[in-house]
């Protein structure tokens, strides 16, 4: 009757789930690193969860102060936390954005707006986005929306995907 609102959107597991290393190779596929896609993207452990991860995006971007009508430089860290647990069949993306003003070094390159760096999805589906993009004037990031195509091969080979 009443649609959720807050908390995190489950999506229910279809089938019987896939071995672990197996849906985190499919996890890893939906985060390629080509080129210039996914360029500042490292991966670090998860200490909450062994068998999870952290894909973790730095890089410097400049973007319009709200108070006067300067530019600032940042330094952004973007994290998405991929909590992965076995017992419960469930995992759990949940996104962290940081930006602290700063310097840049020389011959940094300053990205404006930040939200094209991080990518997630195939391959296909980043080059599609990338190309619809290109037509577009105004741009929105939505940490939930980035994650509905991980969600869904998630939830496809029989885990629980939690956003």
């Amino acid at each position: 009757m009443f649609k959720k609102l807050f908390g995190p959107k489950e999506i229910p597991a279809v089938g019987e789930p896939v071995p672990l290393d197996e849906l985190r190779k499919i996890i890893f596929s939906y985060m390629p690193k080509d080129g210039e896609i996914n360029q500042y993207l490292n991966f670090e452990d998860n200490k909450k969860f062994p068998q999870g991860f952290l894909a973790v995006w730095r890089f410097y971007a400049r973007e319009k102060d709200s108070e006067n009508f300067q530019y600032r430089n940042y330094a952004v860290t973007h994290t998405v936390n991929v909590d992965i647990d076995p017992d419960a069949k469930t995992v759990r993306l949940k996104a962290k954005h940081f930006m602290k003003t700063t310097r840049v070094p020389k011959d940094e390159p300053i990205y404006e707006p930040w939200y094209r760096q991080v990518r997630i999805g195939t391959l296909d589906e980043i080059h599609e986005k990338i190309a619809t993009e290109t037509k577009k004037k105004v741009y929105s990031y939505s940490s939930r929306k980035s994650f509905e195509s991980l969600a869904q091969a998630i939830s496809q080979n029989g885990w629980t995907a939690l956003t």
